[in-house]
């Protein structure tokens, strides 16, 4: 996957992403990924994760091409297993019925 700020690579894995001009965010839901600047090859990192537990900024606003930390934000577990259905998959993860959204709109 490819964000202007961001190239995502991704093995058998869920993942969210958003661009801004200037920032993605990566969320690597579960497996593994690897992120990497997308005007910057350096600058990259491999994320594994198990259920949502290592979100991701890469920058790139003119102080230098980053990867950083981020917050868990704007998808949910449900999301997911409807993409996975879609597919002919499911989440490594079991997914609750009744489980608050995250959102309450979609454009």
């Amino acid at each position: 996957m490819r964000t202007p700020t961001a190239f995502v690579g991704i093995r058998g894995t869920g993942i969210y992403i958003e661009s801004d001009p200037g920032v993605s965010y990566v969320c690597t839901c579960y497996r593994v990924t690897d992120i990497a600047s997308a005007n910057n090859a350096s600058v990259v990192e491999t994320v594994e994760a198990e259920h949502h537990h290592a979100p991701k900024y890469v920058i790139d606003d003119g102080r230098g091409p980053r990867i950083e930390p981020a917050p868990f934000k704007n998808h949910d577990d449900q999301e997911l297993l409807l993409i996975e259905t879609l597919v002919g998959s499911s989440t490594p993860y079991a997914v609750p019925r009744r489980l608050s959204r995250s959102r309450t709109t979609y454009y």
